[in-house]
């Protein structure tokens, strides 16, 4: 499911933003992976969406990457999206990010985000029963 979704993006991306960088690291999990498939596919395919908008609506002139990263520690998988952005449309609390948020509690985990400068840090930490 992630592979297939992030082949899905990339494609997507060249598409759309031909000179945005995606780049993903450590984004593996176990092959007895307790959580549903359609639920990482929500916080990815949300993450992602929200991060290729951001891209798109920055000027020409910036510099504009999305880096997927993922670990996992123990029993804890973090995922972490970092893209450039350009502080215009204000991140707001919408359907996508209801939505994973609702598949981090799902998990006795967390969603938080943060803005500093010109990049948007969104990071997900699901338990994994």
């Amino acid at each position: 499911v992630v592979d297939t979704l992030l082949n899905m993006k990339y494609h997507e991306i060249t598409g759309t933003v031909p000179d945005l960088r995606m780049e993903v690291e450590g984004l593996q999990f176990p092959e007895k992976l307790f959580i549903q498939s359609y639920d990482i596919g929500i916080v990815l395919g949300n993450a992602l969406d929200n991060a290729i908008s951001a891209c798109k609506r920055q000027t020409s002139d910036m510099k504009k990457y999305i880096n997927v990263t993922g670990r996992m520690q123990g029993n804890i998988i973090l995922i972490e999206i970092e893209n450039s952005f350009c502080r215009k449309g204000v991140i707001h609390k919408g359907t996508g990010l209801k939505n994973i948020q609702a598949a981090a509690e799902k998990y006795n985990g967390i969603m938080s985000m943060k803005a500093q400068g010109a990049v948007f840090t969104l990071s997900v930490m699901l338990v994994v029963p």
